[in-house]
């Protein structure tokens, strides 16, 4: 009786350390990276800090397949975009099976028929939501732009070059809408503007980043933006050998 006792004590330890074990699994920070497929090598570019970026149009598709997204309650979506027009309902990321089922974060919208900035909508089941920053706050054309997305306990937030921009609280989240697939610059289901530009450092957590880690990210790459953005006019100011320019 007594070494039946001991047993079931034995086997309940080990049930509590293999259960310990699989919670630390699933709370391990994570994160997954966008890399082009094996013949989209004609699409890498020289990006900020001379990382690769990726251009983005009408002829090709980019496509993520993320574990993350399909698994995990809390998440964030960051990449850097740099566009060559703001249309409204222009593309970023969409992803879903039907117009009732998907999720799409596109560069700017007018749901209500007023222009807004970036827009996250979400439909699980045909109920459609919605989170939308001001029309001021949209993406800068011909210029890196710094864009994250996340959810925490169901609170759906947007940032925009480290500044929040929109945030509410939602029914449904990524994981609702069970897919592991997300395109990058195109609307799988609506006739939206395709994405024209590059995009570079798409990045999935599987954690919910907070506003001073995304605004410390943002700084980290922001010499590189405006140094990408400037466009020399005249040599004259690269004179005693400061900077001999590419000729």
């Amino acid at each position: 009786m007594i070494k039946n006792l001991l047993r079931e004590i034995l086997l309940i330890i080990i049930t509590i350390l293999l259960l310990g074990c699989s919670l630390a699994d699933s709370n391990e920070k994570r994160i997954e990276i966008y890399t082009p497929a094996n013949d989209q090598e004609n699409l890498i570019e020289v990006g900020l800090n001379e990382s690769d970026s990726y251009k983005l149009d009408s002829k090709y598709t980019h496509k993520m397949i993320s574990n993350i997204l399909y698994e995990s309650r809390d998440i964030s979506i960051s990449l850097w975009l740099k566009p060559q027009a703001n249309f409204n309902w222009t593309t970023i990321l969409s992803a879903g099976f039907d117009q009732n089922n998907f999720y799409q974060l596109a560069t700017s919208g007018n749901p209500d028929g007023v222009n807004t900035g970036l827009v996250f909508s979400i439909c699980k089941d045909g109920n459609i939501e919605r989170i939308m920053s001001q029309s001021n706050k949209k993406l800068e054309v011909g210029v890196y732009n710094f864009v994250v997305l996340t959810i925490k306990d169901k609170q759906t937030s947007i940032y925009l070059n480290g500044e929040l921009v929109g945030t509410s609280i939602t029914r449904n989240i990524i994981k609702d809408i069970n897919t592991k697939e997300m395109i990058i610059g195109k609307s799988q289901f609506f006739d939206d503007p395709v994405f024209e530009g590059k995009f570079q450092e798409l990045t999935v957590y599987n954690y919910a980043l907070d506003e001073s880690s995304i605004k410390e990210k943002y700084n980290e790459l922001l010499p590189c933006v405006v140094l990408d953005s400037i466009v020399f006019d005249s040599y004259e100011i690269f004179q005693n050998d400061v900077f001999l320019p590419y000729i």
